[in-house]
């Protein structure tokens, strides 16, 4: 989770995009192909897709030169409509609704939030999507599910809810629900198939609280 702790730092509430991200859009904005931007920037197709790909990164001289491009292609005046949109970022790889799986470090999109809307509900810039993979979850949660989860609540609240959390040594998303006069952590799974597990506070860490969900129609 280094790249949560990134967003967290973050100064803007728009997120400065990678050199990865930035030579994507130059393509996307400039119709060019790895060839194309390759022999503008003089260098070989393979090292465009290195760097596309977040594999290697560029020296200094030639960011300055991706970032003006950039910049020079998306220096247009900023509408109403764009400052009240907050991009999210989803992060690469599957958080679990069954067997826990890690999410890598890199962003992969990003998904536009009224930003408005995401301040009632804290920070965005300590929020993150990431897709759910399994049925543990399930009616709530189904596989290939987004989930946007707050990361400043890192706690468990009164109420209960949905968590994304570590436990046994492994991410996944689970309800939990405070037993106060036990001082315990009841996990739940939504789906019946799995029964709920007991826990004390120190077996867990709290990564946040999901917050909202999206999920496609067809797939």
């Amino acid at each position: 989770y280094s790249i949560f702790i990134e967003l967290c730092q973050e100064k803007s509430l728009m997120p400065e995009l990678t050199v990865a991200e930035k030579i994507q859009q130059i393509r996307k904005l400039k119709n060019m192909t790895m060839e194309e931007l390759a022999k503008e920037l003089r260098v070989s197709k393979s090292t465009i897709s290195h760097w596309e790909t977040g594999k290697t990164i560029p020296r200094e001289s030639i960011k300055q030169v991706i970032d003006k491009l950039y910049s020079d292609l998306t220096s247009q005046p900023t509408t109403k409509l764009e400052e009240e949109i907050y991009w999210v970022p989803q992060v690469t790889g599957k958080i679990s609704a069954g067997g826990g799986l890690i999410p890598d470090n890199r962003i992969e999109t990003r998904i536009p939030f009224k930003l408005e809307w995401l301040r009632k509900k804290g920070d965005p810039r300590n929020m993150s999507i990431i897709q759910v993979s399994g049925d543990s979850m399930e009616p709530t949660l189904r596989h290939g599910d987004l989930v946007l989860v707050d990361h400043s609540r890192n706690y468990p609240e009164f109420s209960g809810g949905l968590y994304a959390i570590t436990w046994k040594d492994e991410i996944a998303i689970k309800r939990i629900q405070v037993l106060y006069s036990q001082n315990k952590l009841l996990i739940i799974s939504d789906n019946p198939k799995y029964q709920p597990e007991e826990v004390s506070p120190e077996e867990i860490i709290i990564n946040g609280k999901v917050i909202w969900l999206g999920r496609e129609v067809e797939r």
